[in-house]
């Protein structure tokens, strides 16, 4: 058994002058492949946000969610390599979700 911290983020789909963001999505799942050994596309998600201090709603359209479970110090990385990368975004959502487990199937009976 191995086990880490599992984390998502949420990357937009497109920039906010509406252009695809497909290779800096590409770069990024590239350096979480290399650094984190891997991630779990979640699909496409939606949602709004509300701007505490003003009341104005941000909805949110076609955010990539990707779960990855590594190291603290990695995950960091992950993020500020995600802030280069959407360089127009004010904010990028990141959540640590817990811990995550992987179980090796034991040699013979269980």
């Amino acid at each position: 058994m191995t086990g880490a911290a599992l984390y998502e983020i949420l990357l937009p789909a497109q920039d906010n002058a509406g252009k695809s963001t497909l290779t800096a999505r590409e770069l990024w799942l590239q350096r979480a492949l290399d650094t984190a050994g891997g991630f779990t596309d979640r699909g496409i998600v939606t949602g709004t946000w509300k701007d505490e201090a003003t009341g104005i709603l941000y909805p949110n359209e076609a955010q990539h969610s990707y779960h990855v479970a590594c190291e603290e110090h990695i995950w960091l990385d992950l993020v500020y390599r995600a802030h280069e990368l959407f360089p127009d975004q004010a904010a990028i959502y990141t959540a640590n979700i817990g811990f995550a487990f992987i179980y090796s199937k034991p040699k013979g009976d269980w």
